[in-house]
């Protein structure tokens, strides 16, 4: 799994492609968590393997809860065949501002709507 990490002056845009794997995405995660950034584009279109199971998608949860800030704003895209809300609705009742979105001209216009 690559991942490349792009500063704009308004947000940060992470590109990932490769196979998707667990611990990557976990060190991943600590790694975009560690960014002050107000808005975060993680962009898994490209990503391959990314049809989770429950049993992964929980051990997300369990990860981005521990790792991302409340305060910022995360759009994730996902290959729209395999988007799973359960993710990021979890996350959202944790307290986190995040969505999941099919394709990065609706995961900007969404942040562009965050105050």
């Amino acid at each position: 799994m690559d991942y490349k990490f792009t500063k704009g002056t308004e947000l940060l845009l992470v590109d990932i492609s490769g196979q998707f794997a667990l611990e990557p995405f976990r060190e991943l995660l600590k790694k975009i968590g560690s960014e002050v950034e107000r808005q975060v584009i993680i962009n898994g279109s490209l990503l391959q393997n990314s049809h989770l199971s429950y049993e992964i998608r929980y051990e997300l949860v369990i990860a981005a809860n521990k790792y991302l800030n409340v305060g910022t704003h995360y759009a994730v895209v996902w290959p729209v065949k395999n988007i799973n809300y359960y993710t990021i609705d979890t996350l959202s009742r944790l307290g986190m501002s995040i969505k999941i979105f099919p394709n990065l001209v609706k995961a900007k216009k969404w942040l562009q709507s965050r105050p």
